[in-house]
């Protein structure tokens, strides 16, 4: 009966009206019906263990994609209109959803249903809604703000016209995304297009280029003034406290304003030197703009240089890492180090994290070198218990590989490789703000493996007590910011006794990061801090570098340079 079942369901499946398509996790195709032959004007035959990439037309930016991995890689359904390739170069438009499929907490399948939209199926001017408008926000998307602003400067020039150009980007966003959820975020979004759309005068074109990104196309600007009041509008408009599902969130956005034609006569010139100044404003703090300036535009050049070079260092071998060495207190040995991740340069030199975490984070690439680092922290942990060293090892983890829906199966993985017991991971404090359920399953998850969790730069955020206690933390780091002003500062000195008591009662040892002379670690071992580490004792050395001072029978005997 099951079997009789199953032949019937599948003779459905390949004879309905609906494009269905399956794939394996890479994205291989595994399975076709005939509506997705007809469409596409392959044969089953020819997809068939093709990459889905082969109806790729080249409609959609890198943004589009990158949202829709972000979507499955997650558990989530994904739903967008496709301007899908045939095999004769033509497209077609589908109204798609791609499901992910899991086996437990493995990502095994993708199962893609659709239906190709034609003026026979669907009004034709909904479908051209659909193609110049951003489905989420009801601004216009990419392809038609670039359209637009071509045809701006056919009409400027003619007319001797000035216009401007702004490349808006939201502040913190990221951070709500992380921590909340990407349906907060979506609200965010909405919320914010609503506002920077009440700012602009009529004629003016709003757009949202993809994620947090927004773009405003000012036609006869008139004097430069005029750009800059509408630049404070949007910023005070933006500013202004968001309240979602009962989350009160500040966002601000930072600007970038190019004008036509000084600087750049085509789009994408005008638009690059916008979205230049507004990534070197970001660098000044949130809720400002500027115009384009040369100095800005070459840094703003750098940054995509890097951003397109970091994509390869990996299989080029160039990413390091040094490890900074934590001293007990109480047996004053070196028991452990955080891995510190650098990135050799071929031409540029060593980057360090502050410059190095962004331009991953905008590469998209913030997941696949996480991985890479708890794996060589693993291998390095190895050596080291070959050596007869006993040290443990701290990652900082990011919360784009925390959300990850097989982020413990894949340390489950790991571990099973490396068998090593020795590992920590380290969290911020944000992490424990957001999805608490979620957060708190993945931590006891890495519990169960024998990984033990440590919160970084703790005191810095607002997580409570309850969400600590919950959360099985073994370890909590205090912040350098407060260490930095020991001794001598009251309330950094109260903050760092109440962190170690709080900790204490919860049977959690405190870390102090930072520490760089004797008074620090007097007032720090008087208080009963638990480890330190900080430049005192070792800046980020080599693995090697580490075995050697672990022979030191006690460091804090040791004088000091």
């Amino acid at each position: 009966m099951a079997k009789e079942f199953t032949e019937v369901l599948q003779h459905a499946i390949s004879v309905a009206s609906h494009l269905v398509l399956i794939t394996d996790a890479t994205g291989r195709i595994l399975y076709v019906n005939e509506a997705v032959e007809n469409a596409s004007g392959y044969t089953q035959n020819e997809l068939i263990g093709q990459n889905c990439r082969i109806f790729k037309s080249g409609a959609h930016d890198a943004l589009f994609y990158s949202r829709l991995w972000l979507s499955i890689s997650m558990g989530e359904t994904y739903s967008a209109l496709f301007i899908n390739k045939r095999k004769d170069g033509s497209t077609y438009y589908e109204d798609k959803a791609i499901t992910p499929v899991f086996d437990g907490e493995k990502l095994t399948h993708f199962v893609s249903t659709g239906k190709v939209i034609s003026g026979q199926s669907k009004d034709l001017e909904q479908l051209s809604d659909m193609i110049t408008h951003d489905q989420m926000t009801g601004l216009f998307n990419r392809m038609y703000f670039f359209q637009r602003l071509r045809h701006a400067l056919s009409q400027g020039k003619r007319r001797q016209d000035q216009l401007g150009v702004f490349s808006i980007d939201l502040d913190f966003f990221k951070k709500i995304n992380d921590t909340l959820g990407h349906h907060i975020g979506d609200e965010v979004l909405i919320i914010a297009a609503k506002r920077i759309t009440e700012c602009v005068r009529e004629g003016d074109l709003c757009a949202r280029l993809g994620g947090d990104e927004f773009a405003v196309l000012v036609e006869n600007t008139g004097d430069v003034s005029s750009l800059a009041t509408i630049a404070k509008k949007i910023i005070n408009a933006v500013s202004e406290p968001i309240e979602v599902q009962r989350h009160q969130l500040n966002v601000s956005c930072s600007i970038g304003i190019s004008i036509y034609p000084q600087d750049g006569t085509d789009a994408e010139t005008l638009y690059r030197h916008a979205d230049s100044a507004m990534y070197l404003t970001k660098s000044s703090g949130p809720g400002h703009f500027n115009f384009t300036q040369k100095k800005l535009t070459e840094e703003s050049e750098l940054r995509f240089r890097l951003e397109n070079d970091i994509r390869y260092a990996l299989e080029r071998d160039e990413l390091r890492i040094y490890y900074q060495p934590q001293v007990d207190l109480t047996s004053g040995r070196f028991v452990g180090a955080e891995a510190l991740l650098r990135w050799e340069h071929p031409l540029l030199g060593l980057f360090s994290p502050d410059i190095l975490l962004p331009i991953l984070e905008e590469a998209g690439m913030i997941r696949e070198v996480g991985e890479w680092v708890i794996t060589q922290a693993c291998e390095q942990i190895r050596i080291w218990e070959r050596e007869g060293n006993d040290l443990e090892v701290s990652v900082n983890l990011s919360g784009h590989q925390l959300i990850q829906r097989n982020f413990v199966e894949q340390m489950a993985q790991l571990m099973e490789r490396q068998c090593s017991t020795k590992l920590q991971l380290e969290i911020s404090e944000d992490l424990l703000i957001g999805d608490m359920v979620l957060a708190i399953d993945k931590l006891h998850g890495l519990e169960r493996l024998g990984i033990k969790v440590c919160l970084d730069d703790f005191g810095t955020s607002r997580s409570s007590l309850a969400q600590l206690k919950r959360s099985h933390i073994k370890i909590l780091k205090i912040s350098k910011d407060f260490v930095r002003q020991i001794p001598g500062n009251e309330d950094s000195e109260a903050i760092i006794e109440s962190i170690i008591a709080v900790a204490h009662s919860m049977d959690m040892r405190v870390a102090a990061v930072g520490v760089e002379n004797e008074r620090q670690l007097d007032f720090l071992t008087e208080r009963g801090c638990d480890l330190v580490q900080g430049y005192m004792f070792s800046g980020p050395i080599t693995g090697q570098e580490v075995s050697e001072m672990a022979r030191e029978p006690n460091i804090l005997l040791k004088p000091l340079n």
